[in-house]
């Protein structure tokens, strides 16, 4: 905002307008003091780990406590690796089961089928005897005509 710009507003405008500023002020204290706050803390921590980085005294020493970290992550890691193994064993167990399941059903499927096929085979030879046996003697009575007719 311009000094132009002040020099335009009425009172009750700047007033309104220097609230408002105040109000923006408090605001900006409150987040600096928790800047400082948290500054602080930062500082606290870091004079902390400059005494831990004291107490260890050497990067051997270091090295071994963070062996602790290591070997959780590896110890997790493991635990990972058993799951995913015991997964894939049950998994691969659940997929056998259900093979041998399809296999079963396949294999009645399969006998029913049989079955079937040989029912209605036979049924078929039976149909195609008594029609043989009709058209046979059909064949004999129609010769027996003949022969006869021939014989007059």
């Amino acid at each position: 905002m311009t000094n132009n710009d002040l020099k335009r507003m009425s009172r009750a405008e700047l007033l309104v307008q220097t609230i408002e500023l105040m109000r923006q002020n408090e605001a900006l204290s409150e987040e600096i003091a928790g800047l400082k706050s948290r500054l602080w803390e930062a500082r606290e921590k870091l004079k902390s780990r400059d005494i831990e980085i004291g107490k260890t005294g050497s990067i051997a020493e270091a090295a071994m406590k963070l062996n602790g970290v290591f070997e959780a992550a590896q110890a997790t890691a493991d635990q990972y690796l058993e799951n995913i193994e015991r997964l894939n064993r049950e998994t691969k167990a659940e997929c056998d089961r259900m093979l041998e399941e399809t296999r079963l059903k396949c294999h009645e499927m399969e006998v029913g089928t049989q079955r079937n096929c040989s029912e209605i085979y036979s049924a078929a030879q039976a149909e195609a005897m008594q029609n043989w046996s009709r058209v046979s003697q059909a064949l004999q009575s129609t010769l027996s005509q003949v022969l006869q007719k021939d014989k007059e």
